[in-house]
């Protein structure tokens, strides 16, 4: 199984048709994902001032001891006894003209029951590619939907890993491709941007704060949701950078910006070798120091020997580069090629890989068979990190975590999404339309919902992912709780103060695009139930 290097939607080609590489702009690392069109994004986040995990369902703070000799005691959050357990779409994207269709990305949860999130199209005459995508808001409480910005290109393209929201309202986002950049591995539409939204009475304004690729050293084609500490802005870039990485123009960099703009530096390029191509958000323990994830690189003989992936951290000042863990693929039944980040709880990290575990799966090219895993990574006192793989996917039971990272609820209790799999028999998805997951930290495996695509219901989860990624309950008006557990993470899903689970799929739904314009959803618990709004 490979993928379309991250500029991020996928090929569709299990059944032949809807290859979405828009206007030749899709950079191809790897090729051919066997699963259908889903963007890759992950969470968002911000704050992280604070280490401690808080529980997406209240409770009180407890001290908790994890069952690993690795691991030290620590403050955390456990779960209230409800859990979401109702299922509903409260919004499907129509096929209308100049209307936004295809969500990609987290939703971000402001309060007030308002929500924001990307997509990578909007219908243009009839034309759904022939847009750049948009950036939108949902009001849960009025069922209202509207466009916050429309982009033409110069602006950004396609945005696909969703927005984060401060303290005072603004927005901030990545776009793959756009922007003025020239120096390109295919400068056509531009490296990616960087932007702001800020709003003023009832318009909204956007600023481009950085066009990645204006120098031969700089990152190219930005990765993932931002992450934000205090009034900096974290993220990666697929490429770009001073390392050789034949014959794409450098091994990607990891980056920091100030929310106005200024003070863009590049914290660490990647070499090649051990760790090349990073992917998905980065994470932060709330201490200085941030996680994420590489696709290719480690010790693994994956891809033709480009490596399986690997988990590496670094400060927040960008000192102290290691590599934490370098995946095996399937000969050791490990997983191969994390497209999602980690999720941190505590001192060990979670997270999934988007192929390696069982042999369900087919093989595509040299990549290692398997559905994806979850893995967890036990850290310690000292810094050293042993991983563990506590569920390999399989077709009847999710398959694809891509790239699904992991919402943690509590100290023991996470959910996530994968992009195929389940039991949906709608025509033109023979893989199944995906679902919505939790797992335990002990293991213990859980289906909440299988989707059951369009007219319906939504498929391919990518918008709270598979792609889509979680989002930090709200703390105040408007703004992001700084104390989420699962900052930076990939996770699939977006939680709002009632522990109210929020995501949204690529397909499906009742709009007439191709397979479905996209859903909103809704997993409650059960203290009241989501309903269709559109």
């Amino acid at each position: 199984m490979k993928s379309i290097f991250k500029l991020a939607i996928y090929s569709y080609s299990l059944t032949g048709g809807l290859t979405k590489m828009k206007k030749g702009s899709r950079m191809k690392i790897r090729q051919n994902l066997s699963v259908p069109v889903v963007i890759c994004a992950v969470a968002l986040t911000a704050g992280c001032s604070n280490s401690t995990p808080t529980t997406l369902f209240g409770g009180a703070t407890a001290t908790s001891t994890r069952n690993n000799p690795n691991s030290k005691t620590e403050s955390l959050r456990r779960e209230s006894p409800v859990k979401p357990n109702t299922y509903g779409v409260v919004y499907s994207f129509p096929k209308q003209s100049n209307g936004a269709a295809n969500p990609a990305g987290p939703l971000s949860i402001a309060s007030g029951g308002i929500v924001y999130g990307t997509t990578v199209d909007n219908w243009v005459n009839g034309c759904g590619e022939c847009g750049d995508g948009a950036v939108y808001e949902f009001s849960n409480g009025s069922g209202s939907f509207s466009l916050v910005h429309d982009f033409n290109g110069g602006d950004g393209y396609s945005p696909e890993t969703g927005v984060i929201q401060d303290s005072s309202g603004a927005l901030y986002g990545t776009a793959p491709i756009g922007g003025s950049g020239s120096f390109c591995y295919s400068s056509s539409y531009g490296c990616g941007v960087l932007f702001k939204l800020t709003k003023s009475g009832s318009t909204w304004t956007i600023h481009v704060l950085h066009d990645f690729g204006n120098s031969s050293s700089d990152g190219q084609y930005p990765s993932g949701p931002l992450l934000l500490i205090g009034s900096n802005l974290y993220g990666v870039t697929n490429v770009g950078g001073t390392g050789s990485c034949y014959p794409y123009p450098g091994c990607g960099t990891i980056y920091k910006i100030g929310t106005s703009g200024s003070s863009y530096t590049t914290l660490h390029d990647f070499a090649g070798g051990v760790n090349h191509y990073p992917d998905g958000p980065l994470a932060t323990d709330g201490s200085g120091h941030l996680y994420g994830t590489t696709v290719f690189g480690g010790s693994g003989s994956c891809d033709s020997g480009l490596g399986c992936g690997a988990v590496y951290s670094i400060s927040t000042g960008g000192s102290g580069f290691t590599a934490l863990y370098s995946f095996t693929g399937i000969d050791n039944g490990d997983g191969a090629s994390p497209e999602s980040g980690v999720t941190v709880v505590g001192v060990n990290l979670f997270g999934t890989t988007a192929t390696g575990g069982k042999t369900g799966c087919a093989i595509e090219g040299n990549n290692p068979a398997g559905c994806g895993v979850i893995f967890e990574l036990f850290g310690n006192d000292v810094g050293a990190y042993t991983e563990s793989v506590i569920r390999k996917f399989d077709p009847a039971n999710g398959q694809s975590p891509i790239p699904s990272g992991l919402l943690a609820a509590n100290s023991t209790d996470l959910y996530g999404t994968t992009s195929l799999g389940g039991n949906c028999t709608v025509h033109g998805f023979p893989n199944g339309c995906g679902l919505v997951f939790e797992i335990t930290t002990s293991g213990s495996y859980s289906i909440v919902h299988k989707f059951q695509g369009p007219t319906a219901d939504g498929a391919y989860p990518n918008g709270g992912t598979p792609a889509g990624k979680l989002v930090a309950p709200p703390s105040g008006s408007g703004s992001i709780n700084p104390d989420f557990s699962s900052a930076g993470s990939g996770a699939a899903l977006g939680v709002d103060t009632t522990g109210t689970l929020w995501g949204a799929t690529f397909n499906g739904g009742s709009g007439a695009c191709p397979s479905g314009c996209g859903v909103i959803y809704q997993l409650t618990n059960g203290s009241g139930s989501a309903h269709r709004r559109h």
